[in-house]
Formats: structure tokens, C-alpha cells, sequence
């Protein structure tokens, strides 16, 4: 196999493998698809064979393999990574918005096998698999949404937002999946909590949430960083899975997230509230684990360290019992 061929047919085996991590799914996929026996597909996505140029253009076609991921093998000019755009449409969910989040709880489970897996997370705001934990704030979560994307006059009430059963089940197994990773580390920006309530009290003044609402919502977040009290104390989920929590005075442009592993190498930034810019790349991956790992160096460890977790929590209680609308 010359060099061109074996580096696009190596590029398209690795994302096919991502796309299809679970035993016999890429082989029974390929072999529907392409109409091809297992014998031969097995030399192609091992590069033993290269794929036609036809068949790679029906794997993109079936596929969320972006076309040019598999072809654009020029040399960078520049110090970059490809990221692609992600989001989901919460208005009007279809299949697309609820396999992607089938996919990447998947691709989580995959990690999770691994014992040197690692999750880590630097946030400007509570992440979607925490609000997920409570429906008050998951709801609040998919209120911000509705508010940023709804046409002009259209207006949606914290109380009109339902969010269907099978959302709150994926979530479920989404939050499951995120707790099977054998560390994970969380850095936050410690105003994350005075900023989601004054979100919440700008709601209140546009008459889109109530008193009692809000009252609901409060203690959700009260139970929350009891929880969050209890992971510091432990170093752990209740699952024997490690976390470390960090605080940092620095603020983030959004939320950065990667998950590592043997297996699995992903990293993605936060747009639009639903939304992601997200890369399979491994260096890509390697780059923002780097960067979490030197933020971890300027920021304040609340796992274990009795002062500072006293400090932080004291504060975050602080804040929810001053807050009035």
C-alpha cells in the first residue's frame, strides 16, 4: 500500500473504530453497508487492503465521519487541531441529538474499562452531567437554552419546560457512565455558584420564574454542595472512583473537557449553552490535558485539605443563604 493510501485508509479505520467501539458493531456495520464479507473487511479496517474511494464515500454518507477528517492529509502551516461543531436542538430533539449522546456515553463506558482513565474538567459553570443530578437545575439548564435560541416574541417559562422521560433516562446513564471513569479531576472557577444565582434572579425579573420555583432550585443547590462536601472529605465517589476537586480565582472563556484513555481520546470546549467544539484528535487531547495539568499547579486542592475545603464551602453556603430575589 503506498503512503497516501495507507495514511487516509489508517485515518478512516481510527475514526471508524471511535464511531464503533463496542466488539462486532464496526464489523457487522461495514459488512451491511459495503455488502463485503467479515474476511474482508477485516483487511481493511486493519490496512491490510485499502477502502475504495467508493466505499469511503458511503462510510461518510452513513456516518458522522466528516469527509474532510479522512482526506486532508497536507502538512499544518500552523499549530493547530480539528475541532468540529456539535449541539443539540432541545426544542425539537430527533434521533441525530439523541444518538449523539448515545455515542458519547459509549465512548465514556469504553474509557471507563481502562484503569488509568481520566476525566478532566475545567468549568465556568456547573456541568451538564451535575445539573443532571437534579431536575430543578436541569430544567433551569434547558430554560437558558430555550431563552437564547427562541424566535423573536417567543417566550418560554421556567414552568412550560418538560423535559421528556427518555432525555431523563440518557442523562442518567450519562451521569452513570462519567462515575465509572477511574479519576477524575474537576477544576473550578470559584464564582461559579454566585453567577448561576444571579442567572437565576435575571429570570426572576423578566417574570419568567417564580419565588417558589426558585425556592426548589435553592435547596437543590444546597444538597449539591453537601455533596460536593462529601467528595472532598472522601477523595471519591460512592463507587470507590477517585475525584480531586480544585478551585481557581481564574475565570474561563467556557468549559473545557477531556476524557483519556488507551482507548479513547477526546476533548471538547463548551458553545451555546448545549453545544460543543469537539476533537477526537489525540494530541489534541494530549494538549488540553497538559494545560489542566499546569492548572492544577495555581489552584487551590479542596480534596483532602481540611482549611481550604472549611474555606471554599463556607463561602458557597455563604452565598445561597444571602440569596434573595
Amino acid at each position: 500500500m503506498k503512503t497516501l493510501e495507507l495514511e487516509i485508509n489508517s485515518k478512516l479505520s481510527a475514526l471508524l473504530k471511535h464511531q464503533f467501539p463496542e466488539r462486532g458493531l464496526l464489523s457487522n456495520f461495514l459488512t451491511k453497508l459495503l455488502n463485503m464479507d467479515k474476511v474482508n473487511v477485516y483487511r481493511r479496517v486493519q490496512n491490510i487492503v485499502p477502502f475504495t474511494l467508493a466505499e469511503a464515500v458511503m462510510i461518510v454518507k452513513h456516518t458522522d465521519i466528516p469527509f474532510n477528517s479522512i482526506f486532508d492529509t497536507s502538512e499544518d502551516k500552523y499549530r493547530s487541531h480539528s475541532y468540529q461543531f456539535y449541539w443539540q436542538d432541545f426544542k425539537n430533539m430527533n434521533e441525530k441529538d439523541i444518538k449523539m449522546g448515545e455515542d458519547y456515553i459509549t465512548a465514556i463506558r469504553l474509557a471507563a474499562m481502562d484503569e488509568d482513565a481520566e476525566f478532566g474538567i475545567a468549568m465556568n459553570n456547573l456541568p451538564l452531567h451535575v445539573t443532571a443530578m437534579y431536575p430543578s437545575l436541569y430544567r433551569f439548564f434547558m430554560l437558558k437554552w430555550m431563552h437564547e435560541f427562541s424566535d423573536k416574541g417567543e417566550k418560554y417559562r421556567y414552568c412550560d419546560i418538560q423535559i421528556p422521560n427518555f432525555l431523563l433516562e440518557q442523562q442518567k446513564r450519562y451521569l452513570d457512565a462519567c462515575r465509572r471513569v477511574k479519576h477524575t479531576v474537576y477544576i473550578s472557577d470559584e464564582t461559579i455558584l454566585s453567577r448561576m444565582l444571579r442567572d437565576i434572579k435575571y429570570f426572576y425579573e423578566i417574570k419568567l420564574i417564580t419565588e417558589k420555583e426558585i425556592e426548589v432550585m435553592k435547596n437543590d443547590l444546597q444538597d449539591l454542595v453537601s455533596k460536593i462536601e462529601k467528595y472532598a472529605i472522601t477523595g471519591c465517589y460512592p463507587n470507590g472512583a477517585e475525584i480531586d476537586i480544585y478551585t481557581t480565582g481564574l475565570t474561563f472563556e467556557t468549559t473545557y473537557t477531556y476524557l483519556y484513555s488507551s482507548t479513547v481520546k477526546v476533548s471538547m470546549a463548551e458553545v451555546y449553552t448545549s453545544g460543543s467544539m469537539s476533537s477526537v484528535d489525540a494530541s489534541a487531547c494530549e494538549h488540553m490535558r497538559k494545560w489542566m495539568q499546569a492548572l492544577k499547579r495555581t489552584s487551590v486542592r479542596i480534596t483532602d485539605s481540611e482549611k481550604n475545603r472549611i474555606k471554599y464551602l463556607e463561602n458557597q453556603y455563604r452565598d445561597l443563604e444571602k440569596f434573595v430575589v
